[in-house]
């Protein structure tokens, strides 16, 4: 189900500060951790090594502060988790910079 701007910003807390979003912007991350559910999840280009990052949403006062993400966000219908980022598995990466 989509989520519009509004819904996102009354509902779902910062994924870094825990606060409520209240800003001009919803920002969504795609981290470099493996989403564990269906939605939100990301993935532009379907990862080789299988499965979809997951997301974060966080406040605009977070962003400019650089702070440390906690939490990823998994949303189905109005139902909202936070996943410690902690404990997901590392996403692989899709292709090596550093391949020669």
């Amino acid at each position: 189900m989509q989520k519009n701007n509004k819904w996102i910003s009354e509902n779902v807390k910062c994924c870094a500060c825990g606060g409520k979003i209240g800003s001009e912007h919803i920002n969504i991350i795609q981290i470099n951790k493996k989403a564990t559910w269906s939605a939100p999840a990301g993935s532009i280009v379907s990862n080789q090594a299988g499965g979809f990052g997951a997301l974060a949403v966080v406040c605009d006062d977070c962003i400019q502060n650089n702070k440390k993400l906690k939490f990823a966000v998994d949303w189905s219908g109005d139902e909202i988790k936070y996943p410690s980022i902690s404990e997901l598995d590392d996403l692989e990466p899709f292709f090596d910079m550093g391949a020669s």
